[in-house]
């Protein structure tokens, strides 16, 4: 009879938890939430140690309809040497459009956090037709970003 009701117990705890997800606990707008899924965060490493950070959003899932011609991203970068210059590749690929935006840009509405160390970008490349998955990498001569991969139709 124990094992009966401790079995009911348990099963009737993890079904009622089945219609929830992560978000159901904040009061994320649809954009908001879109945002969070489509972003991936990445270290910036040189060959012996951490040297920042990335955090990057794929634009055409949040914003399809403002962005549709190219595949765009929204970059929040932080490094600790600050003058240090980075380029950004898509499926090995160079950005064709890059933006430094200031501190309070039209995005902040979506994000948690504003820091005054990050920096911010806008950054578009070609519209990779024939891929689904896109490889979003952050680099120099010394610098490094593991690859960031999105996937463009799920």
């Amino acid at each position: 009879m124990k094992i009966i009701v401790s079995s009911l117990i348990v099963i009737s705890l993890f079904t009622s938890c089945v219609d929830k997800n992560g978000f159901d606990n904040f009061n994320f707008t649809p954009e908001q939430e879109q945002w969070e899924n489509n972003q991936i965060n990445s270290r910036i490493n040189d060959d012996q140690q951490l040297q920042g950070t990335v955090t990057a959003v794929y634009l055409n899932k949040v914003m399809p309809n403002l962005y549709k011609e190219g595949e765009y991203f929204y970059i929040s970068l932080y490094l600790k040497d600050s003058s240090q210059e980075l380029t950004f590749t898509l499926n090995d690929q160079p950005s064709i459009y890059l933006e430094k935006l200031p501190n309070n840009d039209e995005f902040k509405k979506f994000t948690n956090t504003t820091n005054k160390w990050n920096r911010y970008y806008l950054v578009g490349f070609l519209e990779q037709k024939d891929d689904d998955t896109l490889s979003l990498e952050v680099k120099n001569e010394k610098l490094f970003s593991n690859k960031m991969v999105f996937k463009k139709d799920e």
